[in-house]
């Protein structure tokens, strides 16, 4: 099977990862883990995903997802976007947080989902941070036993399907299957991971492929076709009033209200999936000097706590 880069259909499975760039922490304190998953929180409410199984680690974190939608790319998007800008603001540091853009690879569900969410959650003990998966907290596996008080973000019915059982039987074979060595099973995931590739049987990958082929036409118009008005108008009515400006100072070209206008360019560009020849229509402007306009802004953001901010709030 080829290597595999972001493939958007809907109802999939992926396992999806991130790491500070440098192999830099990128959570510091308790509060800012439980601002990722406040993050994470707020994602399950805008989109229609699933979670299974996660844990945070100190340079990096993995999510065992299913995107019912196919927005996989604005799941994630708005999740590192958000904690970046958090972490950013709140250490006032510039730059990038994340080594690269997530990774992720599609998991048969049927036959892997249970090997993935072992993967995930016994990461804690693979790197030596605790050597019981009881005083690690930060992971999925408190949900699974019922411990988080602030945090329900995992499905873990599914356990009751997987093992047979009824709920307290299944998530002690589910405890269970979590002590078994499997070395093999975790270097196909980790590998499967690392190089963007399928993980699944070889009937799944055939039908997989059947299914590009299918949807082919259908999510390049997913990807770069936008025709949600209300939503844009919400947009550039919210920077408006943030700004408190009118419609004629927004499309003002120079002057004070400039950061508004280039605000507005990148929140539509980040929000909407709008190509740089729509948002130029909207602002009377060439393709090249709205990409112009994006990056100039993108620039000022780095260093601009206010309009950092600003972002968090969208």
């Amino acid at each position: 099977m080829p290597r595999m880069r972001r493939i958007i259909i809907k109802n999939t499975l992926y396992h999806v990862f991130n790491r500070g760039v440098e192999k830099k922490n990128i959570f510091k304190c308790d509060a800012d883990r439980i601002k990722f998953l406040t993050i994470l929180e707020k994602a399950l409410k805008k989109f229609n995903f699933i979670i299974y199984a996660y844990v945070l680690m100190p340079n990096h974190y993995h999510i065992l997802l299913e995107d019912i939608d196919g927005k996989i790319s604005e799941i994630m998007k708005y999740i590192n976007e958000n904690y970046a800008m958090y972490y950013n603001w709140k250490y006032k540091r510039v730059g990038h947080l994340f080594q690269n853009r997530y990774r992720s690879n599609i998991v048969e569900k049927k036959f892997y989902l249970k090997y993935v969410a072992r993967y995930i959650i016994l990461n804690p003990i693979r790197k030596g941070l605790v050597k019981n998966l009881k005083y690690y907290n930060w992971s999925s596996y408190y949900e699974y036993l019922n411990k988080n008080k602030r945090f329900k973000l995992t499905d873990t019915s599914w356990i009751n399907n997987e093992f047979g059982y009824d709920k307290e039987k299944s998530l002690r074979l589910f405890r269970r299957f979590l002590t078994e060595q499997d070395d093999v099973t975790e270097k196909i995931i980790n590998e499967s991971l690392m190089l963007d590739m399928v993980l699944g049987t070889k009937e799944f990958k055939e039908k997989l492929i059947e299914k590009i082929k299918i949807y082919k036409n259908k999510i390049k118009i997913n990807i770069f076709k936008s025709n949600n008005e209300k939503e844009i108008k919400e947009i550039l009515d919210r920077v408006k009033k943030i700004f408190k400006i009118n419609d004629v100072e927004l499309q003002k070209k120079k002057g004070k209200n400039n950061f508004a206008r280039k605000i507005s360019m990148y929140l539509l560009k980040q929000k909407t999936n709008k190509t740089l020849d729509e948002i130029g229509k909207i602002f009377s402007l060439h393709p090249i000097n709205v990409c112009k306009n994006i990056k100039s802004i993108e620039k000022e953001i780095q260093s601009n706590y206010y309009l950092q901010k600003i972002l968090q709030s969208f």
